[in-house]
């Protein structure tokens, strides 16, 4: 999957690039989900091997594998853990314990999300790549007002 965005800081974490979300986000569901409390555009931290400076336009490349593990990480491990805790609880004691086991299973599941997060970052693996400089944002790719 491809974006395009610009360049906004360059740091030793990576490159920051506000990506302007393209035509297919505004058919998706999950659009309002994925932006920064409901933003247009996102800030992302990418990998810069083109050297690409602020200010630059760019395409970011975010590979497929990367973001079905990803998905799977962020709303799978949730439910899966929150299921597991619910059949426990009732099969041990009843509605109480499913409920409590339950949430302590998503609990459980969020910082097992934030953990493999931190350690994903600092292997910089599954950043997006900015794969190449454009000249300027495609007409398709700028939001509606």
């Amino acid at each position: 999957m491809e974006e395009n965005g610009k360049v906004v800081e360059l740091s030793d974490e990576g490159t920051k690039v506000e990506v302007i979300p393209g035509n297919m986000c505004h058919h998706c569901g999950a659009a309002q989900a994925c932006g920064t409390f409901g933003s247009r555009t996102k800030i992302v931290l990418a990998q810069n091997p083109i050297d690409a400076k602020i200010g630059d336009l760019v395409k970011l490349e975010i590979k497929e594998k990367t973001r079905a593990v990803s998905i799977l990480l962020v709303f799978g491990l949730p439910i899966v853990l929150l299921l597991t805790g619910i059949i426990v609880g009732e099969i041990l004691s009843g509605d109480k314990l499913a409920a409590i086991l339950g949430g302590v299973g998503l609990v459980i599941a969020f910082a097992v999300v934030k953990v493999i997060d931190r350690l994903v970052n600092k292997q910089k693996t599954f950043l997006p790549t900015i794969i190449e400089k454009i000249s300027e944002l495609p007409e398709e790719n700028t939001c509606p007002d």
